[in-house]
């Protein structure tokens, strides 16, 4: 739930409100000169109901998830069982240039670059001003059953990285 994770990580429990001009309950958290606004439709028929569906999912609809998954660049840390953070977002052209000589500023798209710096931002401003570290170091024993619960161990057979770890050449070694 979105608003228990701001009050968490900012230490405050924002403000409830109303969006009269979407129809909408709201919840507010300031973040200095900023504020995130949590927003839902009080009934079906709102102008932010109409909206979502017209839009369809977009950045804005934050879902946390503890899942993990192979082929980031901060795979390695959760192999050394440090907490990571991975943003799950619209890929559009992102893969098909991902450290490719086609990966150039033109290809940028601008306004969701912008978003993403913005989430971004807040997300490490709540992590720096949060009163418990993001999460623990796991052990070796831990790492390992989260590659398993997340079908991990599956991946790291295919890509012939499984046995490195089993040997304790890749990732954590207690």
């Amino acid at each position: 739930d979105a608003k228990r994770w701001y009050s968490s990580l900012l230490r405050h429990g924002g403000t409830d409100g109303r969006r009269d001009d979407l129809a909408a309950v709201a919840h507010r958290f300031r973040i200095g000169p900023h504020a995130v606004e949590l927003v839902r439709p009080e009934r079906r028929d709102s102008p932010l109901t109409a909206f979502l569906q017209e839009r369809g999912p977009g950045p804005y609809a934050a879902t946390l998830t503890t899942d993990a998954g192979w082929g980031t660049d901060n795979f390695d840390f959760m192999l050394e069982g440090v907490p990571t953070l991975v943003a799950n977002q619209e890929e559009a052209n992102y893969l098909v240039n991902y450290h490719a000589s086609s990966d150039t500023f033109d290809k940028v798209d601008l306004p969701q670059l912008k978003k993403h710096v913005a989430e971004a931002a807040t997300v490490v401003f709540a992590i720096a001003n949060a009163s418990e570290r993001l999460g623990p170091r796991l052990n070796r024993a831990q790492i390992e059953q989260a590659l398993r619960e997340n079908h991990l161990d599956e991946q790291l057979k295919i890509f012939g990285i499984w046995k490195e770890w089993q040997s304790g050449k890749r990732g954590r070694k207690q």
